[in-house]
């Protein structure tokens, strides 16, 4: 299991695993539109689909660049709440 399935169980969530559990979501939703398309063709709305899950792993992988597994955004020795940063 990874992804969501992983995060939706994890008590002691972390930066680094919802980052994670989030490229693993995209990856996963790009395979199953990739098998969309390869069974049925080129059809509207998959195509645009992919292309969003493909800039939403994009946007991923640069947050994944920029951390690179440190602690992020510290305020006052703590972690301030991203949420609102991965719109």
């Amino acid at each position: 299991m990874y992804g969501s399935a992983v995060a939706f169980a994890d008590t002691n969530l972390t930066l680094d695993k919802m980052l994670l559990y989030a490229i693993q979501n995209g990856y996963l939703a790009l395979s199953q539109y990739e098998s969309v398309i390869t069974a049925f063709g080129d059809r509207k709305p998959f195509v645009k689909i992919i292309k969003e899950e493909l800039q939403h792993i994009d946007a991923l992988k640069v947050l994944f660049a920029t951390f690179n597994g440190r602690n992020y955004f510290r305020k006052s020795g703590r972690n301030v709440h991203l949420g609102h940063l991965l719109i």
